[in-house]
């Protein structure tokens, strides 16, 4: 998997307007991945406040981070390659494809960086 951010920054419902809305657009769904999951808190949120009832996995590039989330949690499922992953009816990839400026910063965040990774979650 390619790394498209450095930043681990995330939060529990950190967007809780799109996911709102989003959950009022597509209805129930039977499986959902958040792409670049980081520590969970995406999945904890999709998974306790808009879709209860769905399959909910995270995946991230982070194995150490993965761990410790499967460590802790017995209900959701993260992992750390694609290819232990299937089709799924939505995938939330929030704040994952960007880069936000950052100082003495050695490598560019590339277009072809970029179109690999969305061909890659296609």
């Amino acid at each position: 998997m390619l790394q498209n951010k450095i930043s681990k920054c995330t939060e529990y419902n950190r967007y809780a307007k799109h996911f709102k809305e989003i959950r009022n657009i597509s209805g129930p769904c039977k499986k959902i991945l958040s792409f670049g999951c980081s520590t969970g808190e995406e999945v904890f949120t999709l998974k306790e406040l808009y879709y209860q009832k769905s399959e909910i996995h995270g995946i991230d590039i982070h194995k150490d981070i993965i761990n410790s989330i499967n460590n802790k949690n017995t209900e959701l499922k993260f992992y750390d390659s694609i290819e232990s992953l299937s089709k799924y009816d939505i995938i939330f990839c929030m704040s994952v494809l960007c880069r936000w400026p950052l100082i003495n910063c050695e490598n560019d965040y590339t277009f072809d960086t970029f179109e690999k990774t969305l061909i890659l979650i296609d």
